[in-house]
């Protein structure tokens, strides 16, 4: 009995100390989280989506056997932005983070789960964050103007960017290793801080708008915007990035209930936004009706009264706009798009749920339910993709980064939306337009067939009112 005793009160002991660190910080645990592992879940349906393939950024893929000829290239980061700041060492940059314990447990904490036992040194996880800061402040800074040595520093001659450089030079980043640079940097678990790279460019004397820099370098700018955005800074490359394709328009996740053929064949026709520079932003997606009508609507002033509408419904065609952004697919859109999916299932309480990128991708799942649906897409340049792409693999690709990902309907729009547009193709005209052009669209025979026999009806309709006409006159 004593022994069950002793047990009980060292259980009642554990949860105690528990219940008092989780009330004196209840958010301690997840608020300040920000840099993630993959759980099984999601990486059992694409590993290599969430796998550096040339760099590690962070503790979690570094020493990697396939990752480590890079870090020659992030030497030379740390080499060349010390050969700009004048008398200050590789000691010195280290002490600065090291010294400043506060900051380096802010940093350590952004990490989700227990790092490896060789980062619990604080020496060696203060120098891998001045490490990779440097590569990624220099690779950011370098594509954006030249940053090649001046000849006060013949030093460091051999750490200098040559105009041909293969990561830091202006035009690297189109070709050679860089996109893959490009990639790896925004991938969930191979992130750090972005409060590194503020604390690293202060320390040495830049005055840089990381957020700007991150978005140029991927193109994720928009022009409207650029003297009025002033956002906070992000938490890590990812977060900015998936920003940054966000900051134009105003989708609040409703999906649709026809594929992209079936709507196109019920008068909804698809408009590319118009919002687009470089990439487009993932929210600039929209829907809207306008009705056309024909030359004999035109000629004639058609009353509005219930009954005329009745009538007269053959004179006004009801169309659909939906608007979307250009979504090129190619070998880097699945893991950019797994990616930030995972993000933003894992990053809990600061966005607020904000699951816009995954609301998007639902969306165009939606739309893409058969090789049909992509042609149409392709046809109205809502679609692209590399030649390796065919349109089959373009529905697999949609079916397969929907698996198992569960989306909370908040139903605030989306029922409105899909009954505008269920409304619309169930229009009188609309649904015969649709019924007509799903089963004879593409058939030349059957559009010559209907010509034919329309014009054999109105000329036997012709020809007996002119016999009408004969016979009376007689």
């Amino acid at each position: 009995m004593d022994g069950i005793e002793e047990s009980r009160s060292a259980e009642d002991l554990v949860k105690e100390s528990l219940l008092e660190r989780f009330q004196q910080n209840p958010k301690q645990e997840w608020n300040q989280k920000s840099i993630y592992r993959i759980p099984c879940s999601m990486r059992d349906l694409n590993n290599k989506a969430y796998q550096p393939r040339v760099v590690s950024i962070g503790p979690y893929h570094n020493g990697n056997q396939h990752l480590r000829p890079m870090e020659e290239h992030k030497y030379r980061a740390l080499r060349h932005l010390l050969a700009h700041t004048h008398n200050i060492t590789v000691e010195d940059l280290v002490a600065y983070f090291k010294n400043d314990q506060q900051f380096m447990e802010k940093v350590m904490v952004s990490y989700s789960t227990p790092i490896d036992s060789q980062w619990k040194d604080t020496d060696a996880f203060t120098f891998l964050m001045v490490l990779d800061g440097c590569f990624l402040l220099e690779l950011f800074l370098s594509s954006n103007s030249a940053r090649s040595c001046e000849t006060d520093y013949r030093s460091v001659s051999d750490w200098c960017y040559d105009d041909d450089d293969p990561i830091f030079s202006v035009h690297a980043e189109r070709r050679g290793v860089v996109p893959y640079v490009k990639l790896d940097m925004l991938l969930v678990e191979n992130q750090i801080p972005l409060i590194v790279l503020e604390k690293l460019a202060s320390f040495v004397g830049l005055v840089v708008n990381l957020n700007d820099l991150i978005r140029s370098f991927y193109g994720c700018w928009y022009r409207e915007q650029d003297e009025t955005l002033k956002d906070p800074p992000g938490l890590h490359v990812l977060d900015v990035y998936r920003k940054g394709r966000l900051l134009v328009g105003e989708y609040t996740g409703w999906t649709v209930p026809k594929s992209a053929k079936e709507l196109d064949e019920h008068g909804v026709r698809f408009i590319r936004s118009s919002g687009d520079i470089g990439i487009g932003s993932f929210k600039d997606v929209s829907f809207g009706t306008g009705q056309k009508r024909n030359k004999i609507g035109r000629l004639y002033d058609v009353p509005r009264s219930s009954l005329s509408q009745k009538i007269f419904f053959p004179l006004r065609i009801l169309h659909g706009y939906l608007h979307l952004p250009l979504l090129i697919i190619d070998e880097t859109t699945e893991p950019i798009l797994l990616n930030l999916m995972a993000f933003e299932l894992l990053h809990l309480g600061i966005e607020e749920r904000d699951m816009a990128v995954t609301k998007y991708v639902f969306l165009m799942s939606s739309l893409i339910r058969s090789e049909e649906d992509v042609r149409c897409l392709r046809n109205y340049s809502i679609l692209f993709s590399s030649p390796q792409k065919s349109n089959g693999s373009v529905v697999s690709f949609f079916a397969g980064i929907t698996r198992n990902v569960v989306m909370r309907d908040d139903g605030r729009n989306a029922s409105k939306v899909n009954q505008e547009i269920l409304e619309l193709c169930r229009k009188k005209v609309n649904r015969l337009l649709g019924t007509w052009s799903h089963n004879f669209g593409s058939e030349l025979r059957a559009w010559l067939f209907t010509l034919v026999i329309t014009y054999s009806v109105l000329f036997s309709l012709v020809n007996a009112l002119f016999n009408i006409i004969r016979y009376i006159q007689e």
